[in-house]
């Protein structure tokens, strides 16, 4: 009779053991999905942070071109403002698309640099960095404006394509125009974006 029960014994304890071991692959399966989910919402938060880092740089390089191309019309001049920055002239054949435009080597040679640190924003951490530093290309458009109104009303530019009918109507009140190109990449290095505006001083 004890012989009978030991073996009983036995048998409750190997389903228990096996109940227990399925029990604990399910956990095991519900912790690396969790896992896994919890490593997606991280990248899809980090390159939403991307994302923003790019479009504070970039509009804050519009911003700082805007701002020098006021300040030395200030003080030199408006037709004086290419002798003291660095612009170009773009070649009829130079992409319409800012990013390309960017891209180009051209453009690259005429790149004003914009430094700035993301990290000292409010809130902002250690690594609200960039992959590389925005920087922004100034072309004189003179009193009338030089670049293809249908070229660049079909460029992704919503400001600028908006800014062309100002541009008509002010051209005879002395104001010169200067076309500003800006891009940026991102932290990572995988977003990057570029924007352009039309931007308007008295002589």
């Amino acid at each position: 009779m004890s012989t009978r029960c030991c073996m009983q014994g036995s048998g409750q304890a190997g389903v228990v053991l096996f109940i227990t071991m399925i029990i604990l692959l399910v956990l095991s399966l519900l912790g690396a999905m969790t896992a896994h989910s919890a490593i997606a919402e991280y990248r899809m938060a980090g390159s939403e942070r991307d994302r923003q880092l790019v479009r504070i740089a970039t509009e804050s390089a519009l911003g700082e071109a805007r701002s020098k191309i006021a300040q030395t019309a200030a003080a030199f001049g408006a037709e004086q403002v290419c002798a003291h920055l660095t612009c170009m002239a773009r070649d009829a054949a130079a992409p319409v698309d800012a990013l390309a435009f960017m891209q180009s080597a051209a453009a690259k040679s005429a790149t004003n640099p914009f430094h700035v640190d993301l990290a000292n924003l409010s809130g902002a951490d250690a690594s609200a960095r960039l992959a590389e530093n925005a920087g922004y290309v100034i072309e004189d458009l003179g009193l009338e404006p030089t670049l293809d109104r249908t070229a660049v009303e079909q460029s992704p530019a919503r400001e600028v394509a908006a800014n062309m009918s100002a541009v008509s109507k002010s051209a005879t009140n002395k104001t010169r125009f200067f076309h500003v190109t800006a891009s940026v990449s991102g932290g990572s290095g995988q977003y990057v974006e570029a924007d352009e505006v039309v931007y308007g001083v008295k002589q």
